[in-house]
């Protein structure tokens, strides 16, 4: 929504145009915006890595009242973020990965994947094992299309190929689904689910059914600091414990959660 994961204080305070109150010295941040992002945005880093609330951001071009302000949502900048000693456990989804827009556009896509931004996040996930990097693979409504499939199909197959980790980093979820707009979706979904749709796509790019597994479910659970291993390594400083207290309080059974285990 046009300020970058880090880094703002380049951005020149007339470059910050939405919504048009954000330079009004009453009403918005007034002069030196981006400094003032980056200061709130290093607070929040700080909390969440030291608390293990998990981030989800988009990085993705599109949804922005600007070109400039969609160019910001580049996942270059969460790479800045995570090279970070401040934030040792910061928890990131890079959201709505896998639509390869730079190379679709291509006869032979697989060949331009390096150029997209799928490229960059493939760097930043696979970069640490220790690291809690994500990037979600679920809004991907070109996988029901029979032409823009097998686009998409060969430059999953490349990153896949580059990237040998990305099983282990890559995961199904959203924040907001956009799946039922697309033209094929009511016939489709009357015969198969979309998660489904999923597994099929993951199984034509070449991933096994152990690492399938993985990216429908036990990334998540890790991501999110749901499982066993996550409760134990950080005790009451973890999403689980915190879900544990609060279903306790309200004499709720926890014995859902087992299924993380």
């Amino acid at each position: 929504m046009g300020f970058r994961a880090i880094d703002n204080k380049h951005v020149p305070d007339e470059d910050f145009n939405e919504p048009a109150y954000l330079r009004s010295p009453d009403s918005g941040l007034g002069s030196q915006i981006g400094g003032k992002f980056d200061a709130a945005l290093v607070k929040l880093y700080t909390w969440c890595s030291a608390n293990n609330v998990p981030i989800m951001a988009h990085t993705s071009h599109s949804f922005g009242p600007s070109s400039d302000y969609e160019d910001r949502a580049d996942p270059i900048f969460w790479a800045n973020v995570l090279k970070q000693d401040a934030f040792p456990r910061l928890r990131i989804n890079l959201a709505h990965f896998g639509h390869f827009n730079k190379a679709v556009q291509y006869a032979r896509p697989e060949n331009y994947v390096d150029k997209c931004w799928e490229w960059t996040i493939g760097k930043i996930i696979t970069s640490s094992s220790e690291a809690y990097a994500y990037a979600d693979i679920s809004s991907l409504g070109e996988i029901l299309k029979t032409g823009p499939s097998r686009k998409i199909v060969e430059c999953m197959k490349a990153f896949k190929a580059h990237f040998p980790a990305s099983d282990e980093r890559l995961l199904y979820g959203t924040d907001w689904s956009m799946i039922a707009q697309e033209e094929r979706f009511p016939k489709l979904f009357s015969s198969k689910p979309f998660p489904d749709m999923m597994i099929l796509f993951l199984k034509a790019v070449g991933y096994n059914n152990t690492q399938i597994e993985g990216i429908m479910f036990r990334n998540a659970a890790r991501f999110l600091g749901l499982t066993k291993d996550e409760r134990e390594k950080f005790g009451e400083n973890c999403t689980r414990a915190r879900l544990e207290k609060f279903y306790g309080a309200h004499n709720l059974s926890v014995d859902w959660m087992q299924a993380f285990d």
